[in-house]
């Protein structure tokens, strides 16, 4: 059985990870994998600060599932890990009780993985070894106080005694391809077209952090989508156009669907509201 020491993960690029044997790592799977002798679970940040924007923070770099999946290729190249299988996000773990069982953190009231010094603003890759491997704890704290912010804070109370409602959640039905007139209702209430970030822009231990060293994914940030951007694209031409990035997985039409919610949204306020001279808007 290989130890692994923390030292020789950093110098691998996995500057937050934790080693977990066969046997531990099997608890948290939800689909079968073939034998395997260990898993290092690894965060990797993504906060670059909260410019304004109608895309989630997480979706306004390079896809994520490339730059993680690349990373952990790396780190197994780098420790010597040959045949080694990398997950990001499409994992046969549940992810959250995986990492937080390797002492990466704590599953926070929003579900999401919380600790200090990262908050919840990173996303969770594993690398599973044919190798046998000792165990090693993240040694990450967690930081979910219990306060409820994130439950107060969620715009369609998706959250409902630490349980997502996932067909409220409204970064699901950003995503949705179809949605129900209660899921376009929850749309109206958002300014985001993918998304969604309030459960952990009010968390406490989102608070104060600094921005990403990873420098995948401080560059090409795009923060927001137009409608003239995306006016009279094909399928085709929207996926080559904005290739590489997370919110092009879904295709094209919801993004054109969500805008064109916001529009005539914005359309009727504006009709709603009298001029500044006090005339009623033209009709």
């Amino acid at each position: 059985m290989r130890s692994l020491t923390r030292e020789e993960l950093r110098r691998a690029g996995l500057d937050y990870a934790a080693v977990l044997e066969e046997g531990a790592a099997r608890r948290f799977l939800v689909k079968e994998l073939p034998p395997f002798g260990g898993v290092i679970a690894a965060l990797f940040p993504y906060y670059t600060g909260k410019e304004p924007g109608n895309l989630s923070l997480y979706a306004r770099g390079r896809d994520y599932h490339l730059i993680v999946r690349a990373r952990l290729e790396r780190a197994a190249a780098a420790l010597g890990l040959e045949e080694a299988m990398v997950f990001a996000d499409v994992s046969p773990f549940r992810e959250v009780a995986l990492a937080a069982a390797g002492g990466l953190g704590q599953a926070g009231k929003n579900g999401l993985l919380v600790n200090r010094p990262l908050g919840s603003f990173f996303f969770i890759g594993e690398l599973v070894t044919k190798e046998q491997l000792a165990p090693l704890s993240g040694g990450l704290e967690g930081a979910c106080t219990g306060c409820g912010l994130c439950t107060a804070a969620c715009p369609t109370a998706a959250l409902q005694e630490e349980n997502l409602l996932v067909g409220r959640c409204l970064s699901h039905i950003t995503q949705s391809r179809t949605i129900d007139g209660e899921q376009r209702a929850a749309l109206e209430k958002t300014s985001l077209i993918w998304g969604c970030d309030a459960c952990q822009l009010c968390c406490p231990a989102n608070q104060g952090l600094g921005v990403t060293a990873l420098p995948e994914f401080q560059t090409g940030l795009q923060s927001s989508l137009t409608g003239e951007e995306l006016a009279g694209l094909s399928e085709r031409e929207f996926r080559r156009r904005f290739a590489g990035r997370a919110f092009t997985w879904r295709g094209v039409a919801p993004l054109k669907r969500n805008l064109a919610l916001k529009e005539r949204e914005q359309e009727e306020k504006c009709k709603a509201a009298p001029e500044e001279d006090g005339k009623e808007p033209p009709q």
